[in-house]
């Protein structure tokens, strides 16, 4: 989602649905779990290096059925809770 407006509408009806997840720190550690090098991601990464590592993880959501259904759109989890974290900061 290219509006931060966008994605935190979005991330409040994931949130809603899924409330036990309504917390950034959950939010991060479920993120973190998608990345390949989650313990390296950060360091001397580019930004492209990084949306391609969360492309790369939705990709995988999408293959393994790891999905939810948000106002009628199909998101990857990974991309739902990238919309919830930006509806709560």
């Amino acid at each position: 989602m290219r509006s931060r407006r966008s994605a935190a509408r979005v991330g409040r009806h994931y949130l809603r649905m899924v409330p036990e997840e309504r917390s950034i720190d959950t939010l991060l550690a479920l993120i973190q779990q998608r990345l390949s090098d989650p313990d390296n991601l950060m360091k001397d990464t580019s930004v492209e290096q990084i949306r391609a590592e969360i492309a790369r993880g939705v990709r995988e959501d999408f293959a393994c059925g790891r999905t939810s259904r948000v106002q009628g759109w199909v998101l990857a989890r990974t991309e739902a809770r990238l919309a919830a974290l930006a509806a709560l900061v």
